[in-house]
């Protein structure tokens, strides 16, 4: 059996289970040619761990592998994946995730073989085996989900097995590269199902067909459709963005399909207690309001959905008005100018009048959810400054202080180095346009709950407390200027960040302007900021067990 396989993982925060997993790999009758690594979150790849790994991370045994990057705002569980396939030329691409672990040595070798029984066949998946001490509930899913014996599935079987006819899953499944272009990959927004004059595979093809990348994402204020491409293709990407954001079509067939892909994406959410618990959190602190909602939505919403109900959404949200062109290339700015009245100068450019619902009176609250997780995961948070406030850029540096993405934060070097608590431990801050979020995550051993909890609540009290010193604050500083110069260097980060500035602020503050403002952060402020959001009466606390 003389078939090229390359294997894709998609990554966040891994740990010794991914480490296992590369092992494994590596163990495989059947070497892939090569392992597409796409990471979410430079800050949380544990280089140096994995340098010392006992299953030599990085050689592989004469497989390449191949490191890739992206910021969390980038990630979507196809785009991503599909984005990772166009990196592969082998014959075969097999999809895993970070937590996959292969039962023998024979996965890979068992997959093609299953994948060339029959010409017509296009993928093959793996069942995926519960853990000897998982809930029944999570046993009985995988039962469902995975029968006893193989077979094959076509469109014959939907008559018997409905809708998993269908059921393909990316944890571990392996994909003829021929046909899954054939078929236009993962595709994963309703906008890009087709347009008035294109469908789907061409709109993917557009871009990708002079090398470009074409992308999306959202959050819970604003959609960001963005591309990468070479300066003469500039007209080629403007023509098409305006096709796809005010002549999409929206399919009915593809929306249906669409709803299956996103209800199994929120159940596979569910699986991820360590990102669940983050917009279960923000459900706790905004409790019937739309900023608490989660983006994905319920089952029984995304169901109900109907395509009178998206066109309605772009009538009434993707207007000129309210939208933003950022670029950043080799072009003039004329130039420019010119193309974007040629393809988006006819749509009426009128703003939609929009009342937002702001969020009501905050109160803290405390919630225990049973997940029958192995570890306890726990958030304790409270809201934050909005977009608008003055003190945001000095809260900004108070949590990078306090539990930033560097080694050296007060909450690793205390509960991770010093007492060996938790291995993941991280405080954010995220702004809206009325309100803001502040959060401190992190997993640990049921025992060491309350022991992390008190140390949380000491370091942010320690910073109400006291006042930062000169080197103290320096340091601190120079550390967030760093950060942010070094982010504008990337030419994609620059062009999503002063986008998003100019939406939010109508304009974009120079590097400079930025840097300056941080060294102008005095102790005072920030002692001033920490007794206002760090307040322990005011901190909710929402935990998974």
């Amino acid at each position: 059996m003389e078939h090229s396989i390359d294997i894709v993982i998609p990554t966040y925060k891994p740990g010794a289970v991914f480490e296992k997993l590369i092992y494994r790999l590596q163990k495989q009758t059947v070497k892939p040619e090569r392992i597409i690594v796409v990471n979410t979150g430079e800050e949380y790849w544990e280089q140096a761990e994995f340098d010392k790994s006992p299953f030599i991370f990085g050689t592989l045994a004469g497989i390449r592998l191949e490191l890739y990057h992206i910021k969390e705002n980038e990630f979507d569980h196809g785009g991503t994946r599909r984005w990772a396939a166009n990196k592969s030329q082998a014959e075969y691409m097999l999809f895993m995730t970070q937590d996959a672990m292969p039962a023998d040595q024979y996965l890979v070798e068992n997959l093609l073989k299953a994948a060339n029984q029959d010409p017509l066949i296009g993928a093959a998946y793996a069942r995926q085996l519960p853990a000897a001490d998982c809930g029944i509930i999570e046993r009985y899913t995988r039962e469902f989900n995975y029968g006893e014996k193989s077979r094959i599935k076509s469109e014959a079987d939907v008559a018997e097995l409905g809708i998993k006819t269908y059921f393909c899953s990316n944890v571990c499944a392996a994909y003829k590269k021929k046909i899954y272009q054939e078929m236009g990959g993962f595709i994963e927004h309703a906008i890009f199902k087709g347009t008035e004059k294109r469908k789907a595979f061409h709109i993917l093809s557009r871009i990708e067909d002079v090398g470009g990348e074409l992308n999306a994402y959202t959050t819970k204020e604003d959609t960001c459709i963005y591309a990468s491409f070479l300066a003469r293709d500039y007209e080629r990407a403007l023509e098409l963005f305006a096709d796809i954001v005010f002549h999409s079509v929206f399919p009915e067939k593809e929306i249906e399909k669409e709803k299956e892909v996103v209800i199994d994406e929120i159940n596979s959410y569910k699986d991820s207690p360590g990102e669940l618990i983050f917009d279960d959190f923000e459900e706790l602190i905004y409790p019937d309001y739309p900023i608490g909602r989660n983006i994905l939505g319920s089952e029984k919403a995304v169901k109900g959905l109907r395509r009178d109900d998206i066109i309605d959404f772009v009538k009434r949200n993707y207007r000129p008005g309210r939208m933003v062109i950022s670029s950043v290339g080799d072009i003039p700015f004329d130039k420019l100018v010119r193309l974007i009245e040629r393809y988006f100068g006819d749509i009426p450019g009128d703003p939609a009048v929009l009342v937002r619902e702001r969020p009501g009176i905050y109160l803290p609250r405390q919630k225990v959810i049973d997940m029958d997780t192995y570890q306890n995961h726990c958030i304790i948070g409270n809201v934050a400054y909005d977009y608008t406030e003055d003190k945001r850029l000095a809260f900004s540096l108070l949590v990078n202080i306090l539990g930033g993405t560097g080694m050296n934060s007060r909450l690793n070097l205390n509960i991770r180095e010093k007492y060996g608590l938790a291995y993941n431990i991280e405080a954010s801050y995220t702004p809206y346009s009325d309100t803001g979020v502040f959060t401190i995550y992190f997993g640990c051993d049921a025992g060491d709950l309350d022991k992390c909890l008190r140390l949380c609540r000491k370091e942010m009290a320690a910073l109400g407390e006291e006042l930062l010193g000169y080197n103290q604050l320096r340091k601190a500083k120079n550390q967030m200027i760093g950060q942010i110069t070094l982010a504008s260097e990337n030419y994609e980060n620059m062009m999503l960040s002063s986008g998003k500035s100019f939406l939010i602020y109508d304009k974009v503050d120079e590097l400079e302007a930025v840097c300056e403002e941080v060294g102008g952060i005095t102790p005072e402020l920030l002692r001033q900021v920490a007794r206002e959001i760090f307040a322990q009466d005011k901190q909710s606390v929402l935990i998974y067990k």
